[in-house]
């Protein structure tokens, strides 16, 4: 549909520019900032296929969990959370969003993407992924957050 590969999380930089710019920061400086052309800072927002794709993605996820009954759990379940299980999860998010921009890209410009295009480093990076899930559980279960 892009003619690309997914991209998660790039459009979710579009998106704080286009508030940055909502805010009154200007498109020019956006961009310089981003070191990215304007053209998707300014386009309206359907107009980019990979923000169609995302809405979608997130729509479809909701959809799911309506159909299915599942969405009143989550939302309960995410309510009653520990202070420990907070600042785990915070932590987790962080190191994510960190080595999302190291690698300038997310786990499905690095995983997805490449295994779909016959990438040998698309499966070195699910092994490492894999490695280290089971080393965030093992630590989960050790500090009692699970």
């Amino acid at each position: 549909v892009t003619k690309a590969g997914w991209g998660a999380s790039t459009p979710y930089g579009f998106w704080a520019g286009k508030a940055l710019i909502l805010f009154g920061m200007s498109p020019d400086s956006v961009a310089n900032f981003a070191h990215m052309k304007v053209d998707p800072f300014v386009m309206p927002f359907f107009q980019h296929p990979i923000n169609v794709q995302n809405i979608g993605i997130i729509l479809g996820a909701l959809i799911y969990m309506l159909f299915c009954g599942q969405l009143k759990n989550v939302m309960r379940a995410s309510i009653h959370l520990r202070f420990t299980q907070i600042v785990f999860f915070m932590i987790g998010g962080f190191c994510m969003g960190f080595g999302t921009r190291l690698s300038n890209g997310c786990n499905v410009g690095a995983l997805y993407t490449p295994i779909a295009n016959f990438s040998l480093s698309g499966w070195i990076f699910l092994i490492f992924l894999v490695i280290g899930g089971i080393i965030g559980n093992r630590v989960s279960k050790k500090m009692k957050l699970s």
